[in-house]
């Protein structure tokens, strides 16, 4: 990460996050680091952690690095870990059926050590280190409250779980943190991943469920930006929540991988 950047920074991050994964999974026994490894063999564009790498660009202050890049594979570990813990739950059969749901469990449990691991080894100050742990707990708080309704309420579908806006915002924020960004850079880093997670989790971008966003609300309550995408997000309201952030490359690149998520030009994961 320490030379001159590729033209394609997106396939370079993506390369990048895919080594830091896979060097931690072979500590693992053949079986569980197999099983541990298929929410990424499922899910190769690693959106969270490029997210997070192109958002610390932005801020001006640090360039990303190997210490951003673990930080960008812990964000794609607690998704992955959000998917087989679904597996384990029944929620999600589409592309885990090799698993079954105890291993799938085992698997979940490991992703998420793995995660913290990660976050131990992270080579800042204390103050950084302890920013990003909190920030991490928090979306692993999230994700528990949104099993535990999923468990009251019934349901049946993964599709209630807003497991890619609570991942999306987590980098965001991890993102504003390694980079030093001031208070209003994090929110808008934050706020603009909950969108963008939104989007990816919702495929019919102007006609939001209002079950769907009623929980995004009670999980993200700060982090949501309802008042400014209203009931769509679009072009408009992505650079209106970007204003803090200063005007540079990496903020093109960013508003680049925010166009492609809006025109659907990403391949998204699908759960039907």
């Amino acid at each position: 990460m320490d030379g001159a950047p590729e033209p394609d920074v997106g396939r370079t991050y993506r390369e990048a996050i895919d080594r830091q994964i896979r060097s931690w999974l072979t500590g693992a026994p053949t079986q569980l680091a197999d099983d541990a490894a298929r929410p990424f063999d499922a899910d190769s564009d690693r959106f969270r952690g490029r997210f997070l790498l192109l958002g610390m660009a932005t801020t001006g202050e640090r360039r990303p690095d190997d210490r951003a890049v673990q930080a960008a594979a812990t964000v794609e570990l607690l998704y992955g870990q959000a998917l087989l813990n679904a597996r384990a739950s029944g929620l999600l059969d589409t592309g885990f059926q090799s698993i079954d749901r105890s291993h799938a469990l085992l698997a979940s449990d490991y992703l998420h050590s793995l995660a913290y691991a990660g976050l131990r080894d992270l080579e800042v100050e204390p103050s950084i280190g302890a920013a990003c742990f909190r920030s991490v707990s928090a979306a692993s708080s999230r994700l528990a409250s949104a099993w535990a309704r999923v468990e009251e309420g019934g349901s049946a579908s993964i599709d209630c779980v807003p497991i890619e806006p609570i991942v999306t915002a987590t980098a965001g924020d991890l993102a504003g943190i390694l980079g030093r960004a001031d208070e209003d850079c994090r929110r808008a880093l934050r706020t603009t991943g909950t969108a963008l997670g939104v989007a990816r989790w919702h495929s019919d971008r102007d006609g939001f469920e209002t079950d769907r966003l009623k929980s995004v609300d009670e999980l993200l309550p700060e982090e949501w930006p309802g008042s400014v995408v209203g009931d769509g997000i679009g072009t408009d309201s992505i650079d209106e929540l970007l204003k803090p952030l200063p005007d540079s490359q990496p903020l093109s690149r960013l508003r680049e991988l925010a166009d492609s998520v809006l025109a659907g030009s990403m391949d998204r994961i699908t759960y039907e």
